[in-house]
């Protein structure tokens, strides 16, 4: 498992119909800043990004799919503007989209688990993920 200050990333094994190790791993991505309700920092969308494995699956490449999620309540309040400057929040800077086109464009199947809530930014990345799954009480906005 890797840990940064917001990030865990850890790679969970897939086993095969008889409970046999197929030499491949899921990568589950969880954004870790509960105490924030995970809002999104510009280095956390970086470790985002930075996490997502390169290649297609196959020799060399053991990663089927990767499970983005969140920490604690909720997914992810969304971004957390504290980190942008006056001048960057009047410009109308977009700390998100960089992300959202990596999830977008990942190699392997990329997995929303998506709980509690889902705010502004939070709600591009989940669209940039081709698969989302929901828990029944999810709220998205």
């Amino acid at each position: 498992m890797t840990t940064t200050t917001d990030l865990l990333v850890e790679e969970r094994p897939v086993s095969g119909p008889a409970g046999d190790d197929v030499g491949a791993t899921i990568r589950v991505i969880t954004l870790h800043r509960p105490e924030r309700r995970n809002a999104l920092s510009p280095a956390l969308l970086s470790a985002i990004a930075a996490a997502l494995p390169s290649q297609p699956s196959g020799p060399g490449q053991p990663v089927r799919a990767v499970v983005l999620t969140g920490a604690g309540v909720c997914f992810s309040a969304g971004f957390d503007f504290a980190f942008l400057t006056e001048e960057e929040r009047a410009r109308g800077v977009d700390p998100i989209t960089a992300t959202a086109d990596a999830l977008a464009g990942c190699p392997v199947t990329v997995i929303a688990a998506v709980h509690g809530s889902a705010h502004g930014g939070a709600v591009e990345l989940l669209a940039a993920c081709p698969i989302r799954i929901a828990a029944p009480d999810v709220v998205v906005a």
